[in-house]
């Protein structure tokens, strides 16, 4: 049934409508380049499924509880208009083709527009509390301001949609598709978005309290003075985050909603939360992680193509005997310099090899990594016809810096790397006898270095004091002969005169 109240709207076009979708379709043929004229327009209960409305100027109508199965509504204004109720026929889906269509705050509360084309749209300020839009194509569309509380998005395309300010408060977005958005300043607290796709999203200074991000990719998405309050983080993918929220704490790791109600367990850092997560749920990690603490090797070298394959023949020597090398030859990413990473790499690994030979950024790495990691052990490797770096000495004296390993070349060095490489780390972590003399090796070159200079400090004092103790001296000594002289001088009697 149609029922049809007139304002604005065009009266032949209404009328058109009005007595069918066949003399509808009389009418677009017969007016190609018109645009359709239904301002005010009221279609109550109307059948329009395959309907052309496309380009129409529906301002202010209504079309409440209205059929419009594959209906298309590209291009159409319908500010202010209402499709509240607006559904498919049957079980089919609506697939309404709403593209480029300008939506701007008009009503949709309630609406059922499943799989609905609204890509580019212009929904800016509308309302579309508790609207079915699950499906919707929402690409790239204006949502900035809209309200959609309650709202069904499940699986819903969202990709590059402008929502600045946005309310999603309740709502489904089961696996929906929201990468490159911008949803800043957006509520989205207590909305559902397990499986929901993130990436690249702004989030900035939006509200998530206590929302579900259940398997949620976060991955580079910018979270700055975002709330993050309570929200439900178990498998969330929260890699290459950027900026600092604003709040982040009560995040809940475990499954503690039905149907698994788990024991609740929370943390208050959102990167954290996915590692202990890991920890928790994956075996396998766990395994990494120990394999990297006692089977990771991390090799510091210079990368020219000459030192290189020295630098190759030292991994795959430590690829052969079971271990996990990390080789450092790669630009370090935007988040931390050269040596962080180089510390972060070091505190992971059982021990470091370190080839000083026309050393460049070595010098540099290992003046961050050897004062703050004495328990990883580092074997220097030298070519034997070369000398170290004029500041190396100065960490031989940590005894975790094991002495220099000269090498002939690339063949000599693998002939000898079970015994001068790996042995030698090996004793000292285990603290055999072999070690253990080379540390008391060291205390004792140690001792004699701090003996000889003291010695040679002792001997220069004597030396600057001996030519001012001479004179002192001779002095003394023209002091007391004077003293013998006057004394017997004292004894002698005078000669009288003429005597």
């Amino acid at each position: 049934m149609i029922t049809s109240t007139v304002s604005m709207a065009d009266e032949a076009q209404s009328k058109a409508l009005a007595d069918g979708l066949e003399p509808w379709k009389r009418w677009r043929a017969e007016h190609p380049g018109v645009r359709p004229e239904l301002r005010g327009v009221t279609l109550r209960r109307a059948l329009l499924a395959d309907a052309d409305l496309a380009a129409a100027d529906l301002t202010g109508a209504s079309l409440e509880g209205s059929v419009l199965t594959r209906a298309s509504l590209c291009g159409a204004t319908l500010v202010r208009a209402s499709l509240a109720g607006l559904h498919a026929e049957g079980d089919a889906p609506s697939v309404v083709s709403l593209r480029k269509a300008e939506l701007a705050t008009m009503s949709l509360g309630g609406t059922s527009v499943t799989w609905t084309n609204l890509n580019q749209a212009d929904l800016r300020e509308a309302d579309l509390t508790d609207a079915d839009l699950s499906g919707a194509d929402l690409r790239r569309t204006q949502l900035s301001g809209a309200r959609l509380d309650g709202a069904n998005l499940t699986w819903a395309n969202l990709d590059g949609a402008a929502a600045q300010g946005a309310s999603f408060r309740q709502a489904q977005l089961h696996e929906a598709y929201v990468s490159d958005a911008r949803l800043d300043d957006a509520c989205l607290a207590g909305a559902h978005l397990e499986g929901a796709k993130l990436e690249r999203t702004s989030l900035r200074g939006a509200d998530l309290t206590g929302a579900n991000l259940c398997r949620a990719s976060l991955v580079a998405a910018d979270i700055d003075g975002a709330i993050l309050n309570g929200c439900f983080v178990h498998g969330i993918a929260a890699w290459n985050l950027q900026g600092t929220p604003k709040e982040q704490l009560d995040l809940v790791i475990t499954r503690s909603f039905p149907p698994y109600n788990e024991p609740i367990l929370t943390v208050d850092d959102l990167e954290i939360a996915q590692f202990i997560y890991l920890l928790l749920n994956n075996q396998k990690i766990r395994g990494v992680i120990d394999t990297l603490t006692s089977r990771a090797v991390l090799v510091l070298g210079r990368f020219t193509p000459a030192r290189k394959a020295v630098l190759e023949a030292v991994r795959d020597a430590l690829r052969a005997r079971g271990y996990v090398p990390l080789l450092f030859d790669f630009v370090p990413s935007e988040s931390r310099d050269l040596t962080e990473t180089v510390h972060l790499l070091a505190s992971l690994a059982k021990f470091v090899i370190a080839d000083l030979t026309d050393a460049k950024s070595v010098p540099q790495e290992l003046s961050v990594l050897v004062p703050s990691l004495p328990s990883v052990p580092v074997r220097p490797l030298l070519l034997a016809s070369e000398e170290p770096y004029a500041m190396f000495p100065h960490f031989q004296r940590y005894p975790w810096v094991l002495p220099i390993l000269e090498y002939r070349d690339r063949a000599d060095l693998i002939a000898r790397f079970d015994e001068d490489v790996i042995a030698a780390v090996e004793n000292y972590r285990t603290g055999s006898p072999a070690a253990e003399l080379e540390q008391a090796k060291r205390k004792i070159e140690e001792l004699e270095r701090r003996l000889a200079a003291r010695g040679a400090g002792a001997t220069a004092k004597k030396a600057a004091r001996e030519p001012v103790e001479k004179p002192a001296a001779v002095r003394k000594g023209a002091r007391k002969g004077a003293k013998t002289a006057a004394k017997t001088a004292a004894k002698t009697p005078r000669k009288r005169q003429g005597d």
